[in-house]
């Protein structure tokens, strides 16, 4: 195991919300009781009012070892975000901001009346056979057989890093699993066999075309997908990370050209992560 997932909670709140389970046959999907809006309500109304906090931004490898066992809230970490003024006003401008991840897992846990892990467990991971895919909670260690990350410190050593609490990834990205496990659910998917096609067609829309990146460049996310063409070729997907790990797992909407890709950088800050998932996007998309 080695592949840390991005974005998980996003898809677990379509999956969970509006669906009985997470595999339904498209013919013949099925339905979940009538939502519990009042606990909706209630859950936004407390994300709407988190408390101040003061968390730590770690900038070296020695910082995030340093930091590496701290345990923060969700509450603290939308505290982060809420402190400042808007940046432009909603539905005009895009930005990737993982928060947004965070803030499903908490209305899931308040919606379901259990840790969003266990939802995304019981309704996405058993169905679609994904054993080797699992949401480590609290527990800071990597268990079973698995790949270990490392960070490059200042002096020219490594250090293991693969022990890391993920409290400030919770919904945004402290799944842990494999290559293939992540295949198999991008298949799932595209195929429509996690999503209703009403629930699986915002995922592959993009805000209209005056809406633009903060640096002027087409939007470029949907509803918890990554849009990205090369040679003319559209491909669909996410990618992942935390300290020591990185992947992407992208496909084109008919799943014929698709590919995951898993790997293992030592920077404390992103550095190529965009050239390498570009290399093999641009290869996979050869004529």
């Amino acid at each position: 195991m080695g592949a840390a997932l991005s974005g998980a909670a996003g898809l677990a709140t379509t999956a969970v919300l509006p669906m009985s389970r997470a595999v339904a046959s498209p013919r013949s999907p099925a339905r979940l009781p009538p939502l519990n809006t009042t606990a909706l309500r209630a859950a936004i109304q407390d994300l709407e009012h988190p408390p101040s906090t003061g968390i730590p931004e770690p900038v070296t490898a020695e910082d995030v070892l340093r930091h590496r066992f701290d345990h923060w809230t969700p509450q603290e970490w939308v505290a982060t975000v809420t402190r400042l003024p808007l940046k432009f006003a909603p539905g005009t401008r895009q930005e990737y901001r993982g928060i947004h991840y965070v803030l499903a897992a908490m209305i899931i846990d308040e919606v379901t009346g259990r840790p969003y892990g266990e939802a995304v467990e019981a309704r996405i991971l058993r169905p679609l056979g994904l054993t080797r895919t699992v949401v480590p909670g609290n527990d800071p260690q990597v268990r079973g057989p698995h790949v270990h990350g490392y960070l490059a410190l200042a002096d020219g050593g490594l250090r293991d890093i693969t022990s890391y609490d993920q409290s400030s990834a919770r919904g945004e990205g402290d799944m842990i699993s494999t290559a293939g496990d992540l295949d198999r659910m991008l298949s799932a998917l595209f195929s429509g066999e996690l999503l209703r096609p009403e629930l699986l067609e915002p995922m592959f829309t993009l805000p209209p075309d005056h809406v633009r990146m903060l640096d002027g460049s087409p939007a470029r996310y949907s509803s918890g997908l990554q849009e990205a063409t090369v040679n003319g070729v559209t491909l669909w997907g996410k990618t992942g990370e935390t300290y020591g790990y990185k992947n992407a797992a992208f496909s084109t909407r008919d799943r014929q050209r698709r590919f995951v890709l898993a790997y293992n950088p030592t920077a404390a800050r992103g550095s190529g992560e965009s050239q390498m998932v570009a290399r093999v996007a641009g290869l996979l998309t050869r004529s």
